[in-house]
């Protein structure tokens, strides 16, 4: 069973279900495409039947979308990092042949 089909508690002990990630997505635009961490908490509330509190659930959204945003960063940056050496790599491959040509046609120059 995947996180999408389990079901959740909230603070108050009281059971709720989240549906399917495909199946919420054609669900009147949810999951919602914005960070606003309010719109969401707003929706979710009015798509549950619970007490979950509107403050706990803005906190809530607005942690996950951080902890995504983070995560994102921290990939961009590795993938930045990992480029970076690349392009380092290729400088050394050019300057290495750079100096084989210059080498190769010292070489082969008549005096």
């Amino acid at each position: 069973m995947t996180l999408a089909e389990d079901s959740l508690e909230d603070n108050t002990g009281s059971a709720y279900r989240v549906t399917d990630k495909e199946q919420n997505k054609e669900n009147n635009g949810w999951p919602k495409p914005s960070t606003d961490a309010m719109a969401w908490a707003e929706d979710f509330k009015k798509r549950i039947s619970s007490n979950i509190d509107i403050d706990t659930m803005v906190g809530w959204f607005a942690n996950a979308i951080m902890a995504g945003m983070d995560e994102g960063m921290r990939r961009s940056e590795e993938e930045i990092r990992e480029l970076r050496r690349d392009l380092e790599e290729s400088r050394e491959q050019v300057s290495e042949l750079s100096e084989e040509i210059r080498a190769a046609n010292i070489a082969n120059m008549r005096f």
